[in-house]
C-alpha cells in the first residue's frame, strides 16, 4: 500500500471515529515522514516544560481547569500547526476528549484562564509575549490568539 493510500485509509477511519479529517491527515503525514527527531517522550517533556514556564510567567493560575486545558491545547498546536485552522471544530473537541469534557466547557475554562492571566499577570511578560498583537479595544487576546501565539513562542524556543 502506498503512503497516500495508507494516509487516506487512516484518515477515513479516524474521521469515522469523530475526528477532523485534515487534523488526522496531518498527523498521519508527520508519522509517515518521520519528522520527529527526538524520542516522543523526551520531546513531549521539553514541550510541556516550556509551556508551563510560559504560562507561569504570564500568571495563569495552575489551580484552574483552564491551565491543564491550555497545556494540552498548546502542546497539540506545537505538534501540529495545521490544527490552528480548526480551533473550535478540531482543537477543542480533541482537548475535551482527553479530559472527558465537552468542547464548550474546554473553551470556557481556557477563556477564564486567559482572563485571569491578563488581570493578574505581569505586564512585562504579557507585553513580551504579545506586544502589538493585542487589540487595545479588547485588552486581551481571544482564546485562539492566545493559544496560537504561545504555540509559536514554544515552537520557536525549542
Amino acid at each position: 500500500m502506498e503512503n497516500n493510500d495508507l494516509l487516506a485509509a487512516v484518515a477515513a477511519y479516524v474521521v469515522a471515529d469523530g475526528h477532523e479529517q485534515e487534523l488526522a491527515k496531518s498527523k498521519v503525514k508527520r508519522i509517515l515522514n518521520g519528522i520527529s527527531s527526538a524520542p516522543p517522550e523526551r520531546k513531549r517533556e521539553s514541550v510541556e516544560a516550556a509551556i508551563r514556564r510560559v504560562l507561569v510567567e504570564l500568571g495563569v493560575p495552575s489551580h484552574v481547569k483552564g491551565y491543564s486545558r491550555l497545556i494540552c491545547a498548546i502542546r497539540t498546536l506545537v505538534d501540529d500547526p495545521a490544527v490552528a485552522e480548526a480551533i473550535t471544530k478540531g482543537l477543542y473537541p480533541a482537548v475535551a476528549k482527553e479530559f472527558g469534557d465537552t468542547p464548550t466547557r474546554v473553551e470556557r475554562t481556557i477563556r477564564h484562564a486567559v482572563e485571569l492571566s491578563f488581570e493578574r499577570g505581569s505586564f512585562e511578560a504579557i507585553n513580551r509575549y504579545f506586544g502589538n498583537t493585542i487589540s487595545s479595544n479588547k485588552g486581551k487576546p481571544t482564546n485562539s490568539e492566545f493559544i496560537t501565539r504561545l504555540a509559536d513562542v514554544v515552537r520557536d524556543g525549542l
